[in-house]
């Protein structure tokens, strides 16, 4: 009868758990209970309970305790209860028996006479594994290997690739099986002892496979856009993807913040590589190991840099200041505004009772705000006060927004906005519409984001309507300006339009293609790659002690730039932003 059973045992534990072989397995049973009752004896449940029959069908992983159940509920045509009832407490009272038996009978499992010899063909179906000779295995070796690994408490199965794909595939009514067996199937597999046998190549390429086999992942997926990522100080550097220690070029730590050039993005399942330039090198980077942002650090204070930038370049138009018209003059041939006295008073208000809040001296260039009224001129552009240059010189009052951080975007990365995107967002923008093409054109050519570019056109031409962007005519020739190169405060038509056509800006295409090369060479390619450092350049405020080469001179600067950048990104709907936060340690 222990025979029957311990047959029984290792077909239903050796085969794959698929729903025909459960079926199969039950009908094994019902052959089972046959043999195991002694001749003429009625088939009865409480005759099943007092053989070793019933431990052997439940104990198989072929048979979960739900279907044990429904398979003796069919036989013996009893109620649910009662069978759950009596096979708890048959449980209870002889598994921990049959668990020390089992551990005694596996020698005969393997020392049987009728199981001396074990077929090629057999160990290539119930173990899944190759052998690596045509020799029998030696029985002496495979007992003492048996026996070591039960005395050390250790049990191995055999980790094949077909033993993977079974695991990784298995139904979820499966699981729910092996979930619902519970404590029975977990001291089965402690119980059962098995003798692994790996080919060599078979160890080879078990250490090459990662904790998530890479075979089983989804093809690989190719990206060539250029973007830029930063070294998080973790991980290693490769000379391949998903490399191997054999693979690592250098440890990343003692690269922190460093800059990496991204030219090839690989996936495979959730797995990102990068493939890049790190100090002049080629490199594969994990995803992981690199950040979308870094900090620059500064060694000069807030306070320190602000007092540097206060002065005639750091100017706003939000104060209301007035200035005499008795003492401001025009000069046609310049087209701009100049102080005629020594020193002139700016008041708060335009008369002489409000408040002095500047001085200007003589010959200094004013704009003004229309005609004068009452005898008094509206200053547009005035100097702005110590604290209004702290406030929009300070990163931490804006890298919370998720507006006001695309100030820190790095304009050297395409969006990978597509025309239609940007030729819809041009409509009713003056000569701007349509000129899609020429902003995809100009960032490609000149290395700068196309939405920087467009955003940049739409403030300085008024959303196209400006004078220097409308086509006016400069020795003989229609010129546009669409950046507003060339025109400065005291001088902004004329100068603009002297420039464009020295550029020979002649459509609104070259206008915008010429003009983003003037800023691609000049900022964004010299290192002031953010709207941030085009308007503070704090790298000048620290090595000269004074402003220099800064954009533009309007302390709100980047602050309005955002604007259109933002809802033009919103637009795209899916992107992944590359910041360079500034930080003052001074």
């Amino acid at each position: 009868m222990k025979k029957i059973g311990l047959v029984l045992f290792i077909l239903l534990f050796t085969s794959n758990l698929t729903l025909p072989y459960v079926t199969l397995a039950m009908q094994e049973g019902t052959h089972v209970i046959k043999q195991c009752l002694a001749e003429g004896e009625e088939e009865s449940f409480e005759q099943l309970l007092a053989s070793d029959c019933l431990y052997t069908i439940i104990e198989s992983e072929g048979l979960s305790e739900e279907q044990s159940i429904s398979f003796l509920i069919s036989q013996f045509d009893l109620e649910e209860p009662e069978i759950r009832e009596q096979l708890k407490v048959y449980i209870q009272e002889n598994l921990s028996f049959h668990q020390e038996e089992n551990l005694l009978e596996e020698d005969d499992l393997i020392s049987n006479d009728e199981n001396d010899l074990i077929s090629d063909e057999q160990l290539n179906t119930d173990h899944a594994i190759e052998e690596t000779s045509e020799d029998a295995v030696d029985k002496d070796f495979v007992e003492d290997e048996k026996e070591q690994r039960v005395e050390e408490g250790t049990i191995e199965k055999p980790t094949t690739e077909a033993n993977q794909e079974d695991v990784d595939t298995t139904t979820d009514e499966t699981i729910k099986e092996e979930e619902v067996n519970g404590d029975i199937s977990e001291k089965i597999e402690n119980e059962e002892v098995q003798v692994e046998l790996i080919a060599p190549e078979e160890d080879e390429q078990a250490d090459d496979i990662n904790d998530k086999d890479i075979a089983l992942e989804p093809d690989v997926q190719i990206d060539r856009t250029s973007k830029v990522r930063y070294i998080s100080g973790q991980g290693a550097a490769y000379d391949t993807a998903w490399g191997s220690s054999a693979n690592k070029l250098f440890d990343l730590n003692s690269h922190k913040n460093a800059r990496f050039d991204v030219h090839l993005t690989e996936q495979k399942g959730e797995e990102v590589w990068y493939q890049g330039m790190l100090k002049e090198q080629e490199v594969w980077i994990n995803e992981k190991n690199v950040n979308d942002h870094t900090y620059i650090p500064y060694n000069i204070s807030l306070e320190e840099a602000a007092q540097r930038q206060h002065g005639v370049y750091a100017v706003t138009d939000t104060y209301r200041q007035f200035v005499s018209a008795e003492y401001i003059s025009y000069n046609s041939t310049g087209n701009y505004y100049y102080v005629n006295a020594d020193v002139l008073n700016v008041r708060s208000g335009p008369s002489t009772a409000y408040a002095v809040v500047d001085r200007l001296t003589r010959d200094t260039r004013v704009t003004v705000r229309g005609n004068p009224q009452n005898g008094w001129y509206q200053l547009h552009w005035v100097r702005a006060s110590v604290e209004d240059i702290t406030y929009y010189m300070n990163p931490n009052n804006f890298i919370n927004d998720e507006r006001q951080q695309f100030q820190f975007l790095d304009l050297a990365q395409s969006s990978g906005v597509t025309v239609e995107v940007l030729n819809q967002y041009l409509q009713g923008k003056g000569t701007l519409s349509g000129q899609g093409q020429a902003f995809i054109d100009a960032g490609r050519m000149h290395g700068v984001n196309e939405i920087y570019l467009l955003s940049h056109a739409l403030l300085e031409t008024g959303h196209g309507t400006s004078f220097l962007a409308s086509g006016n005519e400069y020795n003989g020739t229609i010129v546009y300006n669409m950046f507003g190169i060339g025109a400065v405060d005291a001088c902004p038509n004329e100068c603009g339009l002297e420039r464009a056509y020295n550029e020979g800006w002649d459509s609104p295409y070259k206008a915008i293609v010429g003009g983003a090369g003037y800023i691609g060479n000049s900022y964004v390619k010299a290192g002031q790659n953010t709207l941030y450092k085009m308007r503070w350049n704090i790298d000048g405020l620290i090595e000269n002690g004074r402003p220099t080469h800064q954009y533009a001179t309007d302390i709100g600067w980047a602050f309005k730039q955002v604007n259109n950048m933002y809802n033009l990104y919103q637009e795209i709907g899916s992107y992944n932003l590359v910041l360079e936060i500034p930080r003052f340690d001074g």
